[in-house]
């Protein structure tokens, strides 16, 4: 061994000599080493000549370092701190024959020394927590699970977990946990009441400011994208979800799931612990529009608040439906006030309907609206254009186009240049044609057949006309009495 460890052979330090002043014990041994080597070069007292010792200072020591010469010069203080040496090197143990030897007497069973540390076990230490003590007495996974850490660190996403038992795990599950704040567990997936496996999980507990937030939100998870590369697009946020169930077994697969509440936990089934003063937002879609550098309006650039396509090779059997709202309480049929809307002011177009599918002159797809008789019988209406742009209201089962205002108080009405009925036309509330309008009956100044009205009979309880008819350029009068048999009245038309 070197002089530094090989401290066995050499005699107890004492505290006093009878040559000089009390040394320091923690630097005899680099004071005894700096004198050897002082004396195998020659250098010591009474040699180098003249007569007498040769004066030698720590800076004539061309290979010494920053620190050994501040051994050398300095107080035992600035000594310690050169070589980095907490208070302990200043503190007595006990010591026997120059090395630690556990004989003080706060160290041993009882305090009272004489031998190597007390065995305990991690049940004898009063103040240790659960997971302190299952961290202790555990294999690796079970520490890792009571710390609620990863197997490993994640580098290259080549890692592989060892996972949760599926067939009877009943609580959250998470190969890799960064938290902040410490979220409970009870605001997990499930509440933690259920198995849920997240293999990367990102958690926030944002506190109280103060009502003066300097910050503006804070995210469990983030991903941010950009891009310079034409054919590689940016995707701040990828899911995707597969399903690979034998046959025969079902699958569901989401590639997103999201989950907003007014209530500060996930438990699940467990009512009335709801906030009020909420605004909750199930997804929020910004876009960001901005001018060039130039202050002009950028070219070329299309914008899609949402986009929803897919990779289907054919349509199934079963539903294939775009954007389907459910219910805003699905457990208890809580249904939305408005599955759609548009701010005012928000569009320029609030809703528009593609071609059919098909090639050639084909109509608009279908606005199609369902409703239920007394008889539980399910109706649907349907309104579109056809291939020359006219309206096309088709109504379900059987049924009249109605007319109506529905609870409204005002007259409705229809304003249309012709209008062609091929069937019965139902009027619920009031009618207006040429300025003016009547309730029951349909009064009007002038109605030309051929022009303004087209069909194949007219059928009303009561036709009133202030002036005249008109037909096909000829006016229609009503004929003289005499020429007419009693109680009958003749419409005759000019020749």
């Amino acid at each position: 061994m070197s002089r530094f460890t090989d401290q066995t052979t050499q005699p107890a330090i004492k505290r006093q000599t009878n040559d000089g002043p009390v040394r320091n014990p923690t630097f005899e041994p680099f004071r005894r080493l700096l004198l050897e080597i002082l004396g195998e070069l020659g250098i010591g007292p009474g040699t180098g000549g003249g007569g007498g010792p040769t004066t030698i200072t720590a800076a004539q020591i061309s290979d010494a370092t920053t620190s050994g010469r501040a051994v050398i010069t300095s107080a035992p203080a600035d000594a310690r701190a050169a070589l980095e040496l907490g208070t302990a090197a200043t503190k007595a143990i006990g010591v026997s024959g120059g090395v630690a030897a556990y004989d003080d007497p706060r160290i041993g069973a009882g305090g009272g020394g004489g031998g190597a540390p007390s065995t305990v076990t991690a049940s004898q230490i009063s103040d240790g927590s659960t997971s302190g003590r299952q961290v202790l007495t555990g294999s690796p996974s079970q520490g890792r699970d009571a710390l609620q850490i990863a197997a490993t660190v994640v580098q290259r996403g080549d890692n592989t977990f060892p996972g949760p038992n599926f067939a009877t795990y009943t609580t959250a599950y998470a190969g890799v946990t960064a938290d902040v704040g410490g979220l409970p567990l009870t605001c997990r997936a499930g509440g933690d009441t259920v198995g849920v496996t997240d293999v990367i999980l990102g958690t926030v507990d944002l506190p109280y400011s103060g009502g003066n937030p300097r910050g503006i939100h804070a995210a469990g998870v983030a991903g941010i994208a950009r891009t310079a590369d034409p054919n590689m697009g940016a995707v701040g946020v990828f899911g995707a979800a597969m399903a690979n169930a034998a046959p025969g077994r079902v699958s569901q697969v989401f590639g997103a799931n999201f989950v907003v509440t007014n209530k500060p936990t996930l438990v699940p089934n467990v009512p009335n612990q709801g906030l009020s003063n909420c605004e909750l937002y199930g997804v929020e879609i910004d876009v960001a529009c901005e001018r060039l550098a130039n202050g002009s309006t950028p070219t070329n650039t299309h914008i899609r608040g949402t986009w929803t396509t897919g990779n289907c090779e054919v349509q199934p059997d079963g539903a294939l439906i775009g954007h389907y709202v459910g219910f805003a309480g699905a457990f208890n049929q809580v249904p939305w006030k408005q599955a759609f809307r548009c701010i005012d002011g928000g569009a320029d177009t609030s809703l528009m309907a593609g071609f059919q599918p098909g090639n050639g002159a084909v109509g608009s797809s279908p606005i199609v609206m369902r409703s239920r008789d007394g008889s539980n019988n399910v109706r649907e209406g349907k309104i579109q254009t056809d291939p020359s742009g006219n309206i096309v209201i088709g109504p379900g089962g059987g049924a009249a186009v109605a007319l109506a205002p529905n609870g409204v108080s005002s007259a409705f009405i229809l304003n249309v240049s012709s209008l062609n009925v091929s069937s019965n036309a139902g009027v619920g509330g009031n009618l207006t044609v040429n300025g003016t309008t009547t309730s029951g009956n349909v009064t009007t100044g002038t109605l030309t057949a051929n022009t303004g009205v087209t069909t194949a009979g007219i059928t009303a309880q009561n036709a009133v006309f202030s002036t005249n008819i008109n037909y096909k350029g000829k006016d229609v009068q009503q004929a003289p009495g005499n020429a007419i048999p009693g109680g009958f009245n003749v419409l005759i038309v000019q020749a």
